[in-house]
């Protein structure tokens, strides 16, 4: 009678830990959906990063033969059934990458508890599913707790995705090291490192070694008669299974993805990318204590702790969660080794967090154990009593989820400031019609955006490029790239007002691909957050001015007067030994601080540059990082850019005003510009003094009116023409004499 009891107890446990499951599953699912009701329009975002490799494959492309995915392989493997599933849409691709943040969130959780409390496989999912909805799900505790939004949202570069690589890698070790000694258990490792390489640059080599690392250990002390032959096994079947799916991943273009990921993006990504602070950066070996910031310092600890238990215990869930644990450190220490610091341990923050909550929870556990005589029974109606409140949380999360769901859905619906596009599945805003209809009507356009966004998305096509973006056109991907701009019909770079840091930054790094657009295109469309240029009919030609370069090769100077934008070609070197970077004032990129980053290992690059009244006409080189090496100009040559157009060349003041008092600062109603409100315009612009234009009239300022941040310059005779008159930034002041000398 007892033991039927028990069965049926066990049977009503395991009920309701699938119920829990099923419950979670379904949360996870009701959140997705909503998340892609309404279409992202942030191309930087990246939705459109993800969705450009989604449908790349949905395509029949495979990386290494048409494309490059940054992201890595796996991510975009691991998310690509989803995909499929969910209606191959950008829609799809936006729930597709939800889904599987989520479901590695849970499932990363859901670890953790296992290799702690050693519950059964069910309880442990249902209990990771509690707290993964308690920390992460609700948003009331994600704000709260900025460490568990990590496991919210895919962020810009899937870096939730890329981190779960170590808990599916910790499960197969775990089922591995219950199997019994054997050849084909370790053929299966050595597979598991074969298809660890193939997840992403940053953790892909660190977990393959440490997948290696551990086996040695378990097969040294635990097998030491044969754990040469186990090794043995791992190691060639690791190198061979990596190979082969290489080999057909990529259609048979393996060196190709392994040159762009290991040659092209690992030489470039240190200079390219921001930051450039040095305290961001490590240049030498002695920094590299940098790498245990403030925020590494909890999760560190966790781990210290972790290894104490290891030791203590000698239990393999415990050397299992420490690996766990060290794996997605060594990720992170992989990417900020590679780059910056501070944007890749999300993972190691989120893994210590849980890790540590769930250590204080066992704590408890023993010390109830050890103060409470709890029978049996008692424990079991505990844990059923838990377990019904799990299920019961969860199901009525997810039925209110699902709720929430349907009323956006009917919102959506029913909105008039919304309209549905079926080409995306899902819902843009109506500011946004006027734009898809644009696209429409550009199917079989040959375009090239500087970063895959809406036009490309909604005719699923794909630049000539290999890659999503200029930011990933690395190495000599980018002079591919480059050579690819005159064949195509169409190109489209983000405005300064959507993003102003990142386009300034962009405008600066990725001046090859700007320079011919503002050599030889015009727009032909201004989307919310884009312009769509088409070919010009004829090529601007922009005036030579004179570059001076510095005698100790400092910098250059710009034999002009005029303020504004000029395209410089600079030739340079450097040398020293040691990790540097260099870097090229140009008064326009904010993120380098008004400086741009050049090649490390290239001696000639392109740039533009802003002359401002404040900034003169100098533009100096520095290295940064290393005092050892010095760097210098060897000769420069500079062309003045005259088109004017401020969503793409944004000077920091507001000589390019357009609406409907202004014309690129010039007025529309009256004789007049403005300038900046500063001390140098109030000195130079006062009555009685004369205004040369770029045409080479002359006017006389008749009046003078502070207007806030600006001032309104008044001038004698007729209103100005802006496409004779020019821009104010270009104008220069002349004494009464000498302008009555010419008169």
């Amino acid at each position: 009678m007892i033991e039927k009891i028990n069965k049926s107890r066990d049977l009503f446990i395991r009920l309701l830990a699938a119920g829990a499951i099923l419950s979670s599953v379904a949360l996870i699912v009701a959140h997705s959906l909503a998340s892609s009701i309404n279409i992202p329009t942030f191309h930087l975002d990246g939705a459109f990063q993800t969705a450009s490799g989604m449908f790349r494959l949905d395509a029949g492309q495979l990386p290494g033969r048409n494309f490059f995915p940054y992201l890595g392989i796996g991510p975009l493997l691991l998310i690509f059934p989803f995909f499929k599933m969910a209606g191959g849409t950008l829609a799809a691709s936006v729930f597709a990458a939800k889904f599987t943040t989520l479901s590695l969130g849970w499932i990363a959780t859901s670890v953790i508890f296992h290799l702690i409390f050693r519950a059964s496989k069910l309880c442990s999912l249902a209990a990771g599913a509690a707290l993964f909805a308690l920390l992460s799900l609700i948003p009331e505790a994600s704000h709260l707790f900025d460490i568990f939004n990590f496991a919210r949202e895919p962020g810009n570069s899937l870096r939730p995705i890329r981190s779960g690589a170590p808990y599916l890698a910790g499960i197969c070790l775990y089922l591995l090291l219950k199997q019994q000694q054997g050849k084909w258990r370790d053929i299966l490792a050595g597979l598991l490192v074969g298809v660890s390489l193939l997840w992403s640059n940053d953790y892909a080599i660190s977990m393959a070694l440490l997948i290696a690392v551990f086996f040695l250990g378990v097969c040294y002390l635990k097998e030491r008669p044969t754990w040469k032959k186990s090794m043995a096994v791992i190691v060639i079947t690791a190198i061979s299974s990596w190979a082969a799916m290489l080999l057909l991943i990529t259609g048979g273009h393996p060196l190709e993805f392994i040159k762009y990921n290991f040659v092209d993006v690992a030489n470039d990504q240190w200079w390219y990318f921001s930051s450039y602070q040095p305290s961001k950066r490590i240049f030498e070996a002695s920094q590299v204590t940098r790498i245990i910031s403030e925020k590494n310092d909890f999760p560190l600890g966790v781990l210290a702790v972790v290894l104490l238990c290891v030791i203590k215990t000698r239990r393999i869930e415990f050397a299992l969660l420490a690996w766990i644990g060290i794996s997605l450190f060594a990720g992170g220490a992989v990417a900020s080794l590679g780059g910056q610091l501070g944007k890749y341990f999300g993972g190691f923050y989120y893994w210590g967090a849980v890790t540590a909550i769930l250590l204080a929870a066992k704590a408890l556990q023993i010390l109830a154990s050890r103060t409470i005589q709890i029978s049996p029974g008692i424990a079991h109606s505990i844990e059923l009593c838990l377990l019904t409140i799990t299920f019961g949380a969860l199901f009525a999360g997810a039925a209110k989820q699902w709720m929430n769901y349907q009323q956006a859905s009917e919102i959506a619906e029913s909105d008039s400031g919304r309209f549905y596009v079926p080409e995306f599945g899902g819902f843009l805003a109506t500011g946004w019609k006027d734009y898809i209809n644009y696209a429409r009507s550009h199917r079989d356009s040959k375009i090239i955006e500087e970063y895959w966004g809406i036009l490309s998305s909604l005719n699923r096509s794909f630049p000539s490029w290999p890659v999503d973006a200029a930011i990933h056109a690395l190495g000599e991907v980018r002079q591919t790239a480059q050579s690819k701009l005159a064949n195509a019909d169409l190109l489209v770079t983000t405005r300064f007002s959507t993003e102003e840091s990142w386009q300034q930054w962009s405008l600066s790094q990725n001046f090859w691909f700007y320079e011919e657009v503002l050599s030889r295109w015009e727009p032909d469309y201004v989307s919310p957050t884009t312009i769509v240029w088409r070919k010009a009919s004829k090529e601007r030609a922009y005036s030579a001015v004179g570059c001076d370069v510095a005698k100790d090769g400092g910098g250059f100077t710009l034999a002009s007067d005029a303020n504004g934008f000029y395209a410089i070609t600079v030739n340079y070197s450097a040398s020293g030994a040691g990790r540097y970077l260099l870097m090229q004032k140009n008064n326009i990129s904010a993120i380098g601080d008004g400086y741009v980053s050049l090649p490390i290992n290239g001696s000639t690059a392109s740039i533009p540059v802003l002359k401002t009244p404040e900034s003169g006409s100098f533009f100096d080189i520095k290295v940064v990082g290393n005092s050892k090496v010095s760097a210098s100009i060897k000769s420069c040559s500079a062309k003045q850019i005259t088109y004017q157009n401020d969503e793409t060349l944004h000077a920091p003041w507001s000589f390019y005003l357009t609406d409907d008092n202004w014309d690129h600062g010039v007025a529309r109603r009256w004789a007049g510009f403005i300038v900046p409100n500063i001390e140098l315009y109030v000195r130079d612009f006062v009555v009685g003094n004369y205004v040369k234009l770029e045409n080479g009239d002359t006017r006389k300022v008749v009046d003078v009116k502070p207007a806030g941040k600006y001032l309104n310059v008044y001038v004698e005779g007729e209103i100005l023409i802006p496409g004779r008159a020019g821009v104010p930034s270009n104008y220069v002041i002349v004494a009464r004499q000498q302008a009555n000398a010419k008169i």
